[in-house]
């Protein structure tokens, strides 16, 4: 599941003692059995590329290439070369679902 990291830094430059606070909390990630199906009928190189940007997908909101989907059945996209993982996070209980990986083409959102 996730944890919570925390990491004091302070910082001097010139006269001024800046401190900040970062607080990292990973989410979990769990795939449908339609996600996993989807993923394994893929070329292998996609699928390694797929598996990894799903990972990183434990950093959430804080990754790239994610974007919110208005109108639809799934919260969340992530662009993997051609391909989307559609997904949905809850921020609140810290887990990220996803439901579908397709290739881009025109009915695909």
């Amino acid at each position: 599941m996730g944890y919570t990291k925390q990491l004091f830094q302070t910082r001097i430059g010139g006269n001024e003692t800046e401190t900040t606070k970062h607080i990292n909390t990973m989410n979990a990630v769990q795939w449908s059995t339609r996600a996993l199906r989807q993923v394994r009928k893929l070329p292998v190189l996609d699928r390694r590329q797929i598996t990894e940007a799903a990972a990183d997908l434990e950093n959430m909101p804080n990754c790239q290439q994610v974007k919110a989907l208005k109108n639809h059945h799934y919260g969340y996209r992530r662009r993997v070369g051609h391909y989307r993982i559609l997904f949905d996070w809850d921020s609140t209980v810290r887990i990220v679902s996803i439901e579908e990986v397709r290739k881009r083409n025109e009915h695909t959102y």
